[in-house]
C-alpha cells in the first residue's frame, strides 16, 4: 500500500457525501479499486472526524471498513481484494443522519502489460439511509406574531423521518515505476452511477447527481531514509467541484516498533489548509489532521475547521509449514 497522505476534502451539505481531510485513509470511500491495495492480507481501518463545533452543532463523522487480499483463482497473475465499509454521520440542528453500508469488490492485474505497471478496478454496492428529527427544527409557522412558540403546529407535510436507496460505485486505478523506489499512482472513481432519488417528500425529481474522483500521487526517494510525496485530488459532481494539493514527508526509521513518521501541508483550494502528521508503530499506521479555515466561513468559525483522526491495522495470516516426515530410527542390539 502507498501513502500519498494529503487528498483532502470536507464533509459539504450540497453533496450528502462523507469522505474525510484524509481522504487517501479511508480508501473504501476514495475508490473501489484501491479494496485490497495493501502490503497485507487483512486491513481494519476507523476514522472520526469532528468539524465546525465553533459554528453550530458539530458535523459527527465515523466510518470504519474491513477488506483482505487474496490470490485470483484466474490465470491471469493477480489479487481479489474484498471489501465491507459501514459510513454514520450526524449533522446540525436537526440531527440529520447518514448511514452508508457498503460492499465492494477490486481486481488488481499484476504485471499485465509491463512488469512496472499494476492495474487495478472495482466495484461497489452502497445501501444509503438519511434521517431527521423535524422535531428539532423550527419553522415560520410557529411564530405567532410577537414571539417564538413551539407549541404551535408547523404546518409542514413530510412523508417521513427517513429514505432509503441503493446507488453503485466504480473505480480504476493504476501504478507504474519509473524505476523500482520512484512509483507514480493514477486513479479515477465514478460514483452514484444510477442517481437514485433522495427526497423526505417522496418526490422522484431531486436525484443524487453522480460524482467523479481523480487522483496523482508520486513517491519521490530524497535519500535513504526520507520520502516526498506530491500528490494533487479533484472531484466534481453536477456544479460543484473542489480542487486539492499538497506534500507530505516521509521518514524511515531504524527502530523495531516505530517504523516511519510523517507530517504534510495541504491546500484546499478557497477553503482550508489542513496540517497534518502520522506514523507507524508495529502494525498500526495511526493519522492526526486538523482544517484551518480561511474561507469566508472564517468570519463565523474563527478559523476552527475539524479534527480529525484515523487508525489502518494490517494483519498477516499465520505463515503455515509443512509438518516434516518423521523416520524412526531401528535400533541395533
Amino acid at each position: 500500500m502507498f501513502t500519498f497522505g494529503f487528498l483532502l476534502s470536507a464533509f459539504q451539505l450540497y453533496a450528502q457525501d462523507i469522505h474525510f481531510s484524509q481522504l487517501e485513509r479511508s480508501p473504501l470511500n476514495l475508490n473501489p479499486a484501491e479494496i485490497g491495495n495493501f502490503q497485507a492480507d487483512h486491513r481494519i481501518i476507523a476514522n472520526y472526524r469532528s468539524q465546525w463545533a465553533s459554528v453550530t452543532v458539530p458535523y459527527k463523522t465515523f466510518s470504519a471498513s474491513y477488506d483482505n487480499l487474496q490470490k485470483s483463482p484466474f490465470k491471469i497473475p493477480g489479487n481479489i481484494g474484498l471489501g465491507l465499509l459501514i459510513n454514520s454521520d450526524v449533522a446540525g440542528d436537526g440531527d440529520f443522519g447518514t448511514l452508508q453500508i457498503k460492499l465492494s469488490g477490486a481486481y488488481h492485474y499484476l504485471y499485465l502489460l509491463d512488469s512496472n505497471l499494476d492495474i487495478s478496478a472495482g466495484v461497489n454496492v452502497a445501501y444509503n439511509q438519511h434521517s431527521i428529527n423535524f422535531n428539532q427544527l423550527y419553522f415560520d409557522n410557529q411564530y405567532n406574531g410577537s414571539y417564538f412558540d413551539p407549541n404551535m403546529q408547523t404546518n409542514e407535510n413530510f412523508s417521513g423521518e427517513a429514505m432509503k436507496f441503493i446507488d453503485f460505485s466504480i473505480g480504476f486505478k493504476t501504478s507504474y515505476r519509473i524505476r523500482n523506489d520512484l512509483p507514480i499512482h493514477f486513479g479515477l472513481a465514478f460514483n452514484h452511477l444510477n442517481r437514485p432519488s433522495q427526497s423526505f417528500y417522496g418526490s422522484k425529481i431531486n436525484t443524487l447527481d453522480a460524482k467523479y474522483n481523480l487522483y496523482l500521487a508520486l513517491e519521490y526517494p530524497l535519500t535513504k531514509y526520507w520520502t516526498i510525496i506530491p500528490s494533487t485530488f479533484y472531484y466534481n459532481q453536477a456544479s460543484y467541484d473542489e480542487f486539492f494539493y499538497g506534500l507530505m514527508l516521509e521518514k524511515e526509521l531504524n527502530h523495531i516498533s516505530f517504523r516511519k513518521i510523517n507530517f504534510g501541508i495541504v491546500n484546499r483550494s478557497s477553503d482550508a489548509v489542513v496540517f497534518r502528521f502520522g506514523f507507524i508503530y508495529e502494525a498500526f499506521d495511526v493519522g492526526l489532521s486538523y482544517d484551518y479555515n480561511y474561507s469566508s466561513l472564517r468570519i463565523a468559525s474563527g478559523g476552527v475547521g475539524a479534527f480529525e483522526i484515523s487508525i489502518i491495522y494490517l494483519l498477516h495470516n499465520p505463515t503455515k509449514y509443512k509438518r516434516m516426515y518423521n523416520r524412526q530410527c531401528p535400533v541395533f542390539m
